[in-house]
This record gives C-alpha cells, structure tokens and sequence, in this order.
C-alpha cells in the first residue's frame, strides 16, 4: 500500500514514542495536548470493557499520517445476552494524504486482530459522511439514520438569529474555511495560540452552577457529580429488556463521565433512590460548533422524565440543545416538541447524520439478516440508544 510516494506501514500506537499522536489528536478532539492526553487515558486505557488498547497508526516513512481507535464496550439484549463486541472510532488522517487508502489499510490489519482475540461484532456510532461512505464499500451495514431534535439558544436573540449559509453555498464554503483557519491557530504552541485556547474553550454551565447548582425546583437537583449507583439502579427498572442497550451497571456511570474533555451536569428527581434523571454534556472545544446534548433521559414514568427535562432547559436557557430521539416514546417526543425542541434532518449528503454502522469480524462477511439475540442488528428500532452511547458525546 503506497501513500503519497511513501511505503505505508500500520502500527499499534504502543510501538511508537510518547506523544507520537499529539498532531493528529490536535485534529480530532481539540487543539489541547494535556486535554487529549487525558482523554486517550480515559478512553483506551481506563476502559473497562477492554484490557489492552487498541490503536491503529499508519506510518508513512517517519511520519505519522493517520489513525483509528478500537475501544471497548458491553451491548446486551434480553436477560443479560451480551455481544463480543468492540467499537471504532477516532479517525484521522492529515489532509495530504486522504483519499489514498489509508483507512482501508488500517481497517484491514484491526479486522485481522480483532478475529484473533474472539471479536465477533464492530460497531461505530460516530461516523462523518465520508467515513460511512467508505466504511459500506468495505461491507459494513448501516441502520436508519437516528433521527434528532434540537431547541435553538432562547431568550438570547442575538444568538438566535445568527445568520447560518445554507449548506454548498459560497457563505457555507467561506464560513467553514474560516472555522478550519481558526483551530489551525489553536493547535500551534505558540503564545498567541495558547491566549486563543483561553478564549475558545467553551462552558456553557457557568451561569447555571452559580444559580441552579444544589437546588431543588420540584424536587429536581442540579450537580456536577454523578450517582453511579443511583443510575444504575433506575436504568435496571426502566431499561427496555426487549432491546439491544448498553450495560448500565455503576462500573459503567462511575466511568463514563470522567473525560476531561467533556463537562457534564446531572438532574436528579430524588436522593438515594432516583425516580429520574437527566445529563447534559459539551465540549470545552467543540470542533464543529456548540450545542449542549442531552445525553441521557431516564425516568419511571413520564411526569418524572418532564420535571427533569424543565429543570435543565430552566438552568441553560441561553444554549442550543440536541437530543437522539429514535428510541423515544411518542409522549417524550410529545414533551420535547412542547418544550421547542424541533425534529432535524439533514440538508445535505455531506452533513454529518448520526446511524449504527456494523460489520462482523471475519474474512467472511455472513448473509444477512445480521442477528443478535434474535434482533436484527441493522434495524433501528432493535436498539435502545441516546447521545450517551455515541462516543461522541
């Protein structure tokens, strides 16, 4: 395989020397070295769905030129069914060399690896445009898109009222060229771009930690900390059996939340025992523009889930909010649309629509159906999925 001139050479990233990937990190997750550092730690090497890391990176000569991570994870179905199962994600290849068969070959040694280890099932919740594209040449599935609603910024019209080009146009092209511009300053280590990384990086919660932060509006509390037990506990009484859902034990709360990248705020309807929660999650330098997520929405009856949902939007007025939806009753759909939420679609191919992308392991790709537990894998309404699986989020 030939990249550019250069012989390409995919590599586990543990053979390399300490700091190796920081450029491409710079690319993919935000312009902060310490930040990524910690991340890739919390992603790859404190996960507890995987004991050794697997991260993928194509050398072209001495230069380090693109890769991809393959990380752990737990889906179950029924009473406790549980897939031999990894996810991919984080993706990078430097410009210059895209479109040259790098993924291709990386993929390629990851599949040969994962077949090894007894890997039976890759999944990727996380996929742009162009990675779906090349990812279904190679024989992955897709599900429907998940479909998403989102609320705009209120009561902040200079927010809403932005003025955003429609996607092909000169303004889109302008705008997006701008933004790139923009975290290439941020990435470099010059003075000036650290002042600009104190500038950019983003906490939409400031004004909520200073106001709503420990009270309670209808019994609903606001924290920064989550309740690992709580949670699990709620996600054992309310979590569909009859889907395909990640495990929601306290090993997997305790851990989830502790990416330095992300902040996360945590509405609880109770104390000990939580009859509903919320979480909403942002980036401190979101690469693709600022929204808060919520990024789980649980609850034992559909008044609780709406008491946690009014007490967060009640704590960030001034933000945009999205939400996964495909997995929603009709009466939280309902909820949402009351409270401004709005359904989304894309507006173009190249724009970025969220979907489960599977492919099992082996140089065999079976006939399909492709079944779990008696589910088809490619179906969307076979999984239980909010914005908290994607490891986007």
């Amino acid at each position: 395989m030939i990249a550019g001139e250069q012989q390409l050479e995919i590599v586990r990233h543990d053979q390399l020397p300490a700091g190796s990937l920081t450029p491409l990190l710079k690319m993919l997750w935000s312009p902060s070295a310490d930040l990524n550092a910690g991340h890739l730690e919390w992603k790859y090497n404190l996960n507890p769905y995987s004991s050794t890391p697997l991260i993928y990176v194509a050398m072209a000569g001495d230069s380090v030129i693109g890769m991809r991570g393959i990380f752990g994870c737990r889906w179950e179905c029924g009473a406790g069914e549980t897939f031999p199962a990894m996810c991919a994600g984080d993706l990078v290849v430097t410009p210059e060399h895209r479109g040259r068969g790098v993924m291709t070959a990386i993929m390629n040694r990851a599949f040969r690896d994962l077949e090894v280890i007894g890997v039976k099932w890759l999944f990727n919740f996380s996929a742009g445009a162009a990675t779906r594209l090349t990812s279904l040449v190679a024989g992955w599935g897709t599900t429907p898109p998940i479909e998403r609603m989102r609320r705009s910024a209120q009561n902040n019209p200079k927010k809403s009222r932005l003025f955003v080009p429609k996607a092909g146009s000169v303004a889109a092209k302008v705008r997006t060229t701008a933004i790139e511009a923009g975290h290439r300053i941020e990435r470099g280590e010059t003075p000036f771009a650290s002042a600009m990384r104190r500038v950019t990086r983003w906490d939409p919660f400031t004004g909520a930690d200073k106001t709503h932060v420990g009270e309670k509006e209808n019994g609903v509390e606001m924290t920064s900390v989550p309740r690992p037990m709580a949670m699990a506990d709620l996600a054992i009484r309310v979590r569909p059996t009859e889907k395909i859902r990640h495990v929601s034990d306290e090993q997997y709360f305790d851990w989830r939340f502790q990416s330095p990248l992300s902040s996360y705020r945590f509405f609880f309807l109770g104390r000990s025992v939580i009859d509903a929660y919320l979480v909403l999650q942002a980036r401190q330098f979101p690469m693709h523009g600022r929204i808060v997520r919520i990024a789980e929405w649980v609850g034992v009856t559909p008044e609780a889930r709406r008491l946690v949902l009014e007490a967060a939007l009640d704590a960030c007025l001034r933000v945009p909010f999205e939400i996964w939806t495909s997995s929603l009753s009709a009466e939280d759909r309902a909820t949402l649309a009351g409270c401004g939420f709005t359904q989304q679609a894309a507006k173009s191919a190249a724009e970025y629509t969220p979907a489960v992308l599977v492919r099992p392991v082996g140089s065999r790709i079976p006939p399909r159906p492709w079944l779990f537990a008696g589910h088809d894998v490619l179906d969307i309404n076979s999984w239980n999925l909010s914005l908290l699986d994607s490891d986007g989020c």
